[in-house]
């Protein structure tokens, strides 16, 4: 009797990928030398042999069930979250932790062997390694690795505009340049700088199509909102918890959203991630969420190769901007969330296509369709020596490592209220609300309406186009020393 043939998960991938080009099972078979109910029985468990193969496990060759599903997904997030702090663990460490979490569990009776670790790090594609050199800095063989042979079977069936990349940053909205001129001899001194923060989730695809931006703030009711009719009428999606941080659970809610959106639309994408305590694991019908490699975002994340930089740039330029412009007007500069979002909404309006798909192309990921790099337009006002002002908060933390009653409680149904929600309205007391009643639009439009007169502007010029050219206008016009005396060094 001849040994049963086995495939590992690279070849069964291989195989799913010929099947799905219109490769038959008869014939397929009869290459292998297998029966017919063996690449049946490939193609039918294909949704998890393609997940082994996208989290590089292409030597495994038989997939076995967990007997602790619930301990093994506790586990698997505890690990990722000590690696992505670049904790060493090692095999009684795991197995330690393995035994605490079970307890968490009600697992009164388990008690992790070395087999059941074994096994552990055979499902997740854990192996064990000798730390050398910066434990957190790049493995550009394994990047170009995965660029060249897991990334093209990734991404099969996806058209470039079905490709997205999602990424936090923080940023402290409130934050203002700290450099001035002063007479000589003049102490030069401020206030406290503010750290007041956001989270934001920046999302766009290969072709350049921007997402609706996803602010997280504190407070669940800011003060500055009470003039907005409903948060739903914000140019952003605005959430809360006591930290301003991405949650696991915030980021559930944000994929079931989308995937309900999608299937509606009846259409499905392929994102890209990281690896960052706070991306879950999420059932979804129309999204494929796939984690990049551990420690290589910095140089696999689009998002992260200019794009956020550049809507912080456009953020910051904006905020100084209105920064001088209260000082021309004797108006105090207090910036609450409803002004932070306004103008990082501005910004992110400003980010081009081609700066996306250039970023994209950047890292590896190639247009189906080869393209050249675009050239991007250069902004007419030039705001000199700003990168040390736009780059402050560029690692500022979006998320936290659960502990294990988190790790635990996360399985169940029941959501925490956040502690800040209680306290609406404590935020920003001090800060002057904007008026945006319909007299003061109205009063704002007839403003606007007899400069264009004056200054023989086309009445049918583009909003976006009218609001840069006024933007030119006051920064060349008014202002253009006191703008540069925030980013001269002394």
């Amino acid at each position: 009797m001849s040994k049963r043939k086995q495939f590992t998960i690279e070849e069964k991938a291989n195989l799913i990928f010929r099947l799905k080009n219109g490769e038959k099972n008869s014939d397929l078979a009869n290459e292998l030398g297998v029966g017919h109910s063996t690449i049946s029985n490939i193609w039918k468990a294909r949704d998890k042999i393609e997940q082994m193969f996208q989290n590089e496990k292409l030597s495994v060759k038989k997939l076995r069930n967990c007997t602790h599903m619930d301990l093994d997904t506790v586990l698997l997030r505890w690990f990722k979250n000590q690696r992505n702090l670049c904790i060493p663990i090692n095999g009684p460490i795991l197995q330690q932790k393995a035994n605490e979490l079970a307890e968490g569990l009600g697992k009164h009776n388990f008690n992790c062997s070395t087999g059941w670790i074994q096994r552990f790090r055979s499902r997740h594609n854990i192996v064990f390694s000798t730390i050398s050199g910066e434990s957190n800095s790049v493995n550009t063989e394994i990047t170009q690795n995965w660029l060249e042979k897991v990334w093209p079977k990734i991404r099969e069936g996806y058209t470039d505009d079905q490709i997205y990349n999602a990424d936090e940053t923080g940023l402290f909205f409130k934050m203002l340049p700290n450099r001035t001129f002063k007479f000589k001899g003049e102490r030069c001194s401020g206030g406290k700088m503010s750290k007041e923060r956001l989270t934001i989730l920046v999302t766009a695809s290969m072709t350049g199509k921007k997402m609706k931006l996803i602010v997280i703030g504190k407070s669940r009711n800011p003060r500055c909102f009470k003039n907005i009719k409903h948060i739903d009428c914000l140019p952003v999606t605005y959430e809360s918890n006591s930290k301003a941080w991405m949650t696991a659970e915030l980021w559930s809610k944000i994929l079931l959203n989308w995937d309900l959106e999608l299937g509606r639309k009846k259409e499905k994408i392929l994102l890209l991630v990281d690896n960052c305590p706070a991306h879950s694991k999420v059932v979804l019908r129309n999204i494929k969420l796939v984690f990049l490699p551990s420690n290589c975002t910095s140089v696999l994340q689009p998002m992260d190769q200019g794009v956020i930089k550049c809507m912080k740039t456009y953020f910051r330029k904006s905020l100084v901007l209105k920064m001088i412009n209260n000082m021309e007007n004797k108006i105090d500069t207090n910036i609450n969330v409803l002004d932070a979002i306004l103008l990082i909404f501005k910004a992110w309006e400003k980010v081009t296509e081609s700066t996306i798909q250039n970023c994209f192309h950047h890292v590896g990921f190639k247009n189906a369709i080869q393209q050249q790099l675009v050239q991007e337009e250069q902004e007419e006002i030039c705001f000199p020596d700003i990168d040390d002002y736009v780059n402050f908060d560029n690692n500022l933390l979006t998320s936290e490592p659960l502990n294990d009653q988190e790790l635990i409680s996360s399985f169940s149904d029941a959501p925490e209220e956040d502690e800040n929600n209680e306290d609406e309205n404590n935020e920003e007391a001090d800060t002057a609300d904007e008026d945006f009643s319909i007299n003061a639009v109205f009063n704002a439009v007839k403003i606007l309406s007899n400069y264009m007169a004056l200054n023989n502007v086309s009445s049918t010029i583009n909003f976006d186009k009218l609001e840069k050219k006024i933007e030119n206008d006051f920064y060349t016009n008014k202002i253009q020393t006191k703008i540069t005396d925030f980013f001269n060094s002394q």
